[in-house]
């Protein structure tokens, strides 16, 4: 039953940053090491609240946001956006692949199928990634 994700945390794939209860988490990882990378989240109605360097060698990485923006203010809960702009010596960009965590508080349905509820979004059963018990839990297949 799609009832037993209440309170699971799923992983899916994109930009988006949900924050729940003052804390996000992300991952990117990128095909090769960057001379410059940063971490760029915009609120939902696209303005950045916060920009800092990251991690920029090639592999994958664990990027966490504390709901505080750039000029010290802490945000209100909500999705929000993580773009990665990472570039080389040259100034050639490298593509980065994000996937973003949050905690179920709803399931509906609909004609797409399941609908996991994060906060005040939602994503499809079918999109999720993988489950688990906490963040740092054991995943398995949604399926």
């Amino acid at each position: 039953s799609s009832i037993g994700y209440l309170g699971t945390t799923v992983e899916g794939s994109g930009k988006a940053l949900p924050l729940q209860d003052g804390s996000a988490q992300a991952t990117y990882t990128l095909g090769q090491s960057a001379a410059d990378a940063v971490a760029i989240i915009r609120d939902p109605d696209g303005k950045t609240v916060y920009s800092g360097k990251i991690d920029g060698t090639a592999g994958k990485h664990v990027f966490h946001w504390d709901g505080v923006t750039s000029d010290g203010r802490t945000v209100a809960d909500g999705t929000y956006s993580l773009e990665i702009v990472a570039k080389s010596r040259t100034g050639t960009a490298i593509p980065a692949t994000q996937t973003w965590f949050g905690k179920v508080t709803g399931v509906g349905g609909g004609s797409g199928g399941t609908q996991l509820n994060i906060g005040d979004d939602g994503v499809l059963l079918a999109d999720v990634l993988s489950v688990s018990d906490a963040v740092a839990g054991s995943a398995a297949d949604p399926e």
